[in-house]
């Protein structure tokens, strides 16, 4: 069973600047403070890793923003959780649904951002 694992969106309370680190949970269990020094970040979220890659072979996680690669057209999707599975939705406000990572490939998407840097993704028409 392949352990379960998170990518933590972190703000530099210095600098201002957003910060990713990877963790399983196991090591996430002995406490944030053996990870990195939680008096010099704020953390903005934790996202799952969903147990899938896209075209590139990169790690899916919450909060991921993915473009079909073939496909011209505004295909943007926003992959989230909600009980009790990880899913996908168009970032078009033309189309309303959410469909289960479990019912598409994502080996034909490739991560084109993420919900916390690439904002203007989210305003696709």
């Amino acid at each position: 069973m392949e352990e379960i694992k998170f990518r933590y969106v972190l703000k530099s309370k210095c600098a201002k600047k957003i910060d990713y680190k990877w963790y399983y949970l196991s090591q996430i269990e002995k406490g944030l403070h053996n990870l990195f020094d939680v008096n010099k970040y704020e953390i903005i979220s934790r996202e799952q890793y969903i147990g899938r890659k896209d075209k590139n072979n990169k790690e899916i996680y919450e909060g991921d923003i993915l473009k079909m690669d073939d496909n011209e057209e505004n295909s943007n999707i926003q992959i989230f959780y909600k009980a009790p599975s990880f899913c996908k939705k168009p970032i078009s406000k033309k189309y309303n649904y959410e469909v289960p990572v479990s019912n598409f490939d994502t080996e034909n998407y490739i991560i084109i951002g993420n919900i916390h840097e690439n904002q203007e993704l989210l305003n696709e028409n």
